[in-house]
C-alpha cells in the first residue's frame, strides 16, 4: 500500500473512534451490546469512545465487577429473546428503547439483574465520557494536556511558576 492510499483510510478512522480497537476483557459480541447501551443511556458515548474506557476499567477491575457487568449482559440478553426472540443487537431502536425504558425505570431502586446492571451501566458510560477527550474538545472547549503557568489560588511561599 502506497503513502497516499494510506491517508484517506487514516482519516476516516479519525471520525471512528472505535475503529480497529479490539476488546482486552469483553468478548467482542459484549463490546458491541456495551456500545449499544451506553450510547442509549448517554448520547454521545460511542462516539467518545466510551467503550474503551468500560473495556479497560473491568479488565483491571475487582472480579466482583467484573461477574456483575457480564451477568448484566447476559440478562440483557436474555430479556430481549424473551420479549422479542431475538438478540439485543439485531432488534430495532424502538425495541432496544423499549428495553433500556425498561431496565431504567426504579433507578437505583431495583434489586434484580436488569436494574443493578443499567446502573453499573450508566456510572461507567457516564465516567467515560467524562474523561474522553471528545468530551473535553467538544463540550468544554479544552484539550486535554491542560498545564497552568500559575495558580493563584495557591498560598505556599516556595511557589514559582514552572
Amino acid at each position: 500500500m502506497e503513502r497516499r492510499e494510506l491517508f484517506p483510510i487514516l482519516g476516516m478512522a479519525a471520525f471512528q473512534p472505535n475503529a480497529g480497537f479490539v476488546p482486552k476483557f469483553l468478548t467482542p459480541a459484549e463490546a458491541q451490546c456495551t456500545v449499544r447501551l451506553s450510547d442509549m443511556i448517554l448520547p454521545g458515548a460511542e462516539q467518545a469512545g466510551a467503550i474503551r474506557y468500560i473495556d479497560l476499567v473491568l479488565k483491571y477491575g475487582e472480579s466482583g465487577a467484573q461477574q456483575a457487568f457480564r451477568r448484566g449482559l447476559a440478562a440483557v440478553e436474555a430479556d430481549a429473546r424473551r420479549r422479542f426472540s431475538k438478540p439485543f443487537g439485531s432488534l430495532t431502536r424502538e425495541q432496544q428503547d423499549q428495553m433500556v425504558a425498561a431496565m431504567a425505570a426504579d433507578e437505583g431502586a431495583r434489586t434484580d439483574e436488569l436494574g443493578r446492571f443499567f446502573t453499573l451501566c450508566k456510572r461507567l458510560a457516564i465516567e467515560a465520557y467524562h474523561y474522553s477527550a471528545h468530551h473535553w474538545k467538544q463540550d468544554l472547549g479544552r484539550d486535554l494536556n491542560v498545564a497552568l503557568a500559575e495558580f493563584p489560588a495557591c498560598t505556599h511561599s516556595n511557589h514559582k511558576p514552572v
